[in-house]
């Protein structure tokens, strides 16, 4: 975790996201994100109306993940 943590501190230098973000909470969020479908899979169930293991899901929920870091990119 801290090679990451570092990882990304180099990366916020390097002007890649910016510097009033706290790189150990987007740390933080990233593996939230990418580990909603195992913690909270009732959750995908109720709200997305999907399997969290389906193969279908995973796609659609990365692409989705994607647009939003495009817009917020923007």
């Amino acid at each position: 975790m801290r090679r990451d943590l570092d990882d990304l501190r180099r990366r916020q230098a390097d002007g890649e996201f910016p510097a009033d973000l706290d790189p150990a909470c987007l740390l933080l969020a990233l593996f939230a994100v990418t580990s909603a479908g195992v913690a909270f899979p009732h959750l995908v169930r109720a709200i997305c109306g999907a399997d969290p293991a389906s193969e279908e899901f995973t796609e659609h929920y990365a692409e989705q993940i994607r647009r939003l870091v495009a817009h917020l990119r923007r």
